[in-house]
């Protein structure tokens, strides 16, 4: 709540030190159990943020719930997939999707399986 005057003025500082700035914008706590797939994942998405393109970050749902807001995607952008090896062995699966809307908060009807 009240993240956008904070943006707002981070963005104009950005646009002070450079036209092509690139900000990432994180307005709530998170927790990154594993910050090097983190890292991997932004670099990602500033590869296709110098292409003038907006990146957000999702996940998808494991069950609906009211609480969250919801991101629609389509088609994989250009079917780019991409793994990481995880530090535990396992693989984790990375996609490039079109946004087609957001959904800021489902009602019990609306939200996704």
């Amino acid at each position: 709540k009240n993240t956008a005057p904070a943006i707002y003025f981070a963005a104009l500082a950005a646009l002070e030190k450079s036209n092509d700035a690139i900000l990432c914008i994180m307005p709530s706590d998170h927790w990154i159990e594993n910050f090097t797939e983190f890292r991997q994942v932004i670099k990602k998405g500033m590869v296709e943020a110098e292409k003038d393109s907006w990146v957000t970050l999702g996940i998808k749902p494991t069950h609906p719930s009211t609480g969250f807001g919801y991101i629609k995607t389509e088609n994989n952008k250009h079917n780019e997939v991409w793994t990481n090896q995880l530090s535990n062995g396992q693989k984790k699966l990375f996609s490039l999707c079109f946004v087609v809307g957001l959904k800021e908060v489902a009602d019990e009807e609306d939200a996704p399986d």
